[in-house]
């Protein structure tokens, strides 16, 4: 049986009807769904399955609209800016899942489904834990460059300065000896100027 053939089989018996069943709807190989505050997407991306073998990998998003929204305010005419969006894969959740599933000719569809739906609930049990803008920036804070923007603009816009300004204290003692901080600065700047002016925030770097 050819890896597509397989990958087809467990994606139409299984994982399709899996996923909808759990809120989803589906776009072809991706399933959206709104949960909470957030917009959660699951996709079940193929690669390589045109010969002999192929691979599967299972990619969880979780789409942050309040802060997309908040961030529109400090854009600059010309300024294209990625959604604010949190990535996951199974592997990075429990080291245990194999990510991608390889596939080859001897594979069973139906190992290969339920090794997929183990996958999707890991991905699954994360996404239920980041449902609120409020989960989803205070997860996005310890990652550091990955809508930095945003987390900083969300604490100011709620009044939360303890945490701002660990947050872009925290990116400076980071960053700050590296060439990028003169351009992380000025998006700072951009941030703090529209959302809550006059904060202090360089200040904040020199007494830390």
């Amino acid at each position: 049986m050819r890896p597509s053939d397989i990958i087809t089989a467990a994606f139409r018996d299984t994982l399709k009807p899996y996923l909808l069943e759990h809120g989803f709807q589906a776009q072809g190989t991706t399933f959206v769904r709104a949960a909470g505050e957030t917009t959660q997407t699951v996709e079940i991306q193929r690669h390589g399955v045109g010969g002999a073998q192929g691979m599967v990998y299972l990619n969880g998003r979780i789409h942050v609209v309040a802060v997309d929204e908040l961030l529109s305010r400090a854009e600059s005419p010309g300024f294209a800016r990625l959604p604010c969006v949190i990535l996951f894969r199974p592997h990075q959740l429990d080291q245990s899942i194999e990510t991608p599933i390889h596939i080859t000719q001897a594979s069973d569809p139906g190992e290969v489904a339920a090794e997929a739906v183990r996958g999707i609930d890991v991905l699954l049990a994360k996404m239920a834990t980041i449902t609120t803008t409020a989960d989803a920036v205070d997860h996005l804070s310890g990652l550091k460059l990955t809508s930095y923007e945003g987390v900083f603009a969300w604490y100011l816009e709620h009044g939360q300065l303890d945490r701002a300004r660990a947050f872009v204290t925290g990116l400076h003692q980071h960053f700050g000896a590296q060439p990028r901080w003169e351009k992380l600065a000025p998006r700072i700047d951009a941030v703090a100027a529209e959302v809550l002016p006059d904060t202090p925030w360089r200040t904040w770097l020199i007494s830390s």
